[in-house]
């Protein structure tokens, strides 16, 4: 009789599916869609497959239609400054602590808010123009994807999840380390450099 053999627990689950199938050129959408220096035209395709990689730049606003019936679509950086929170609500929270700390969960109110970036969509049948209306950024997409992470990455794991995996093994093979080729570099260009547990 030989040695026992040893299963990991991530055998077989590369016959199962690749947890992470980024699509084509997913770096350089990101940074474009980042910057966005020059107006930039997607097809529906485009957009539906890239934009939910920035949802962590991103924060959408508000929309009208206009009478030729293009929609407008504005959304912010989410670094921008929270105008919605005076100092008196902040004092408040603070003088009621106890009694609010029984009702609501604790919020890190994050400093900084100093990025003035709006992004303008308009989007007529089938094709999305982008064009920046405000400052560039004032921080890098690495930052964002530091505090953040974006709706593409979120899905997935919560797609996982629901598949009945446990956290650390999203994690493992989302970093490579179980059986993807390249995974590291992967999951760095979908945004995901920082996802931890």
């Amino acid at each position: 009789m030989g040695k026992p053999r040893v299963v990991s627990q991530f055998e077989g689950l590369e016959h199962h599916h690749q947890i992470l199938q980024n699509p084509p050129d997913l770096k350089q959408w990101r940074q474009r869609l980042h910057d966005v220096a020059e107006p930039l035209r997607l097809t529906k395709a485009e957009f539906d497959t890239y934009f939910p990689y920035v949802s962590n730049v991103w924060s959408y606003q508000k929309k009208y239609i206009r009478k030729d019936g293009v929609e407008i679509q504005h959304w912010n950086c989410r670094m921008q400054p929270q105008t919605n929170k005076s100092i008196k609500d902040i004092g408040n929270i603070l003088k009621d602590k106890d009694e609010k700390a029984k009702k609501t969960r604790s919020k890190k109110i994050r400093d900084g808010g100093t990025c003035k970036s709006f992004l303008r969509i308009e989007i007529l049948l089938d094709s999305y123009t982008l064009s920046l209306t405000g400052d560039p950024h004032k921080h890098d997409l690495d930052y964002m994807d530091q505090i953040k992470r974006n709706n593409a990455l979120r899905l997935r794991c919560e797609h996982e999840i629901w598949r009945q995996r446990q956290p650390a093994e999203i994690l493992a093979a989302l970093q490579g380390s179980t059986y993807m080729q390249d995974g590291r570099k992967q999951l760095t260009d979908a945004g995901g450099e920082y996802l931890k547990l």
